[in-house]
């Protein structure tokens, strides 16, 4: 069950835009990259059932700023609008390029594939979610 192919993201912590007492409580999932996830409205479901109010999803992006899966990234953010009280906080995976050594060289690279992507679905984004995570894991890669 799709159920069990989520995993807990965080169970309780505060953001600036949450009064004091309101804590966000989520899942992530990765609907974009893995078949177990494809199925976005029951995702949303289980979501709800659970009264998650963010769903924290992995968007790996390319060398040119696309979503490496566009049609899950446009499917994700319709579903999303029928759900307003889940917020996606999306974990924006850039394509990395570990034979360029050159540190501005990579900060300039990557630069440019966040400016195209967010010149393309920066208003998507910025449905989403007021918070986006940038890069994680990527380390792991070096």
């Amino acid at each position: 069950m799709l159920q069990f192919n989520l995993s807990v993201l965080i169970a309780f912590f505060t953001l600036n835009t949450c009064s004091q007492n309101e804590k966000v409580f989520g899942f992530n999932g990765h609907p974009l990259t893995q078949s177990a996830y494809s199925d976005i409205s029951s995702q949303f479901k289980i979501l709800k059932d659970a009264k998650a109010n963010m769903y924290r999803v992995d968007i790996p992006i390319n060398g040119l700023g696309e979503p490496h899966n566009k049609e899950a990234f446009k499917k994700l953010a319709l579903e999303s609008n029928s759900h307003p009280s889940i917020s996606i906080l999306p974990m924006l995976s850039p394509h990395i390029n570990l034979k360029i050594r050159d540190l501005n060289q990579q900060y300039q690279r990557g630069y440019d594939i966040g400016r195209n992507f967010f010149s393309k679905y920066g208003d998507v984004i910025e449905k989403f979610s007021s918070y986006i995570e940038i890069g994680n894991e990527i380390e792991l890669k070096a």
